[in-house]
């Protein structure tokens, strides 16, 4: 009898921790916010089925898990999260109804989401690169988004989420930052099974963008364009110029193993000018000067510049788009060779900027590199 009712006990505790479990739908990591992170679970987990819950439902509410899956991400968490919607199956409108409508809600505490930011040479680095560094207002802007070409080593990929910053302000209004996967693009594959999201973090000028395989099978890394934001700048500013940022501030990688894979970051700043005239002017300005020498890069602790023309500022800015002046002397009395001693700078890629008396503004990334 002792032993039936140690049983019985048992089977109630368990069915009472179970009915504990809930889910907010979108959180699909269980960490406390749906952000760009929950994608690439969602990602992972894509085409799978299970028990469906006893409510379909995709609103921001806790839900109860009537049953769990057999299936469980590498790290635990039961893919019964994935079923946003509760529906049974995790398809495109736990990505497109769930995650994206609930982006940025949170419930309770929060936990790390593991975002892995790289440093050094031999870490894989993303490049956004433009055409176009000098727009007038009004213009539409694309950004390209890369894996430099050093990235095709022996990584597999299967998901990568970016925490994005960028200058609202300057953003059209109505319009929004976009992102676009190119067709062609080694994220791909050869079976064409991914998809991207990108959307707002309910802060102005705070994106999360995630790509992801849909297959659970893995892709070489490849050269070339991943995709493109694509921007329409405000057409009334109020000064004569100013400058949009679009920074990756946070990296998450994923391989196929679900093992997190360090990545550099990236900034680019782009000058936005009030009057189109200006620009022409200042394109013709900059193809008549010579360019502007940056050296050692990467760097460990002095920049030196080369420059015909006199120097009346230098600035970095850092990938949360904090600018730091620098101070710097000249050591070519006769020549225009100027030494930057570098503040004490966390290791990571930077954007460097020189303004010279005529206005001319140079722009060059540099690495900040440990120097063992």
């Amino acid at each position: 009898m002792t032993k039936y009712l140690l049983l019985y006990i048992i089977i109630i505790i368990n069915q009472t921790a179970l009915l504990s479990q809930t889910i907010w739908p979108g959180d699909i990591n269980n960490n406390g916010i749906v952000n760009e992170v929950d994608v690439l679970y969602w990602g992972w987990a894509y085409g799978s089925r299970g028990p469906a819950r006893s409510r379909t439902s995709d609103k921001w509410e806790a839900q109860t898990i009537n049953q769990l899956w057999n299936q469980q991400f590498p790290d635990g968490i039961n893919y019964a999260y994935a079923d946003c919607d509760g529906n049974g199956k995790v398809d495109k409108r736990d990505l497109d109804k769930a995650i994206e409508d609930n982006f940025g809600l949170r419930h309770g505490d929060l936990l790390p989401d593991g975002f892995k930011n790289g440093s050094g040479r031999d870490a894989l680095k993303l490049v956004l690169e433009t055409d176009e560094q000098i727009v007038a207002a009004g213009s539409k802007v694309k950004i390209r988004l890369k894996l430099d070409d050093l990235a095709a080593q022996t990584h597999i990929f299967y998901g990568i989420a970016l925490k994005l910053s960028y200058t609202a302000d300057l953003i059209k209004e109505d319009e929004e930052l976009d992102f676009g996967l190119v067709r062609s693009s080694w994220v791909y594959g050869t079976d064409s099974k991914a998809e991207s999201l990108i959307a707002s973090s309910q802060l102005k000028g705070v994106d999360g963008l995630a790509i992801t395989r849909t297959n659970q099978i893995g892709t070489s890394i490849g050269t070339g364009e991943i995709g493109s934001f694509t921007i329409v700048m405000e057409d009334i500013i109020l000064y004569r110029q100013d400058t949009f940022r679009l920074s990756i501030d946070s990296v998450l990688f994923f391989d196929d193993q679900f093992n997190s894979i360090p990545v550099i970051p990236d900034t680019i700043q782009i000058i936005v000018k009030k009057d189109l005239e200006e620009i022409i002017s200042s394109e013709t300005n900059v193809e008549e000067k010579k360019e502007i020498i940056v050296f050692p890069n990467p760097t460990s602790e002095v920049i030196y510049i080369s420059s015909e023309y006199p120097i009346k500022e230098m600035w970095l800015f850092n990938s949360f788009g904090e600018k730091i002046l620098l101070s710097f002397s000249r050591i070519d009395e006769k020549g225009g060779v100027f030494q930057i001693n570098m503040p004490i700078l966390p290791f990571g890629l930077y954007y460097f900027s020189v303004l010279t008396n005529d206005g001319y503004i140079f722009h060059k990334k540099i690495i900040i590199q440990n120097d063992n």
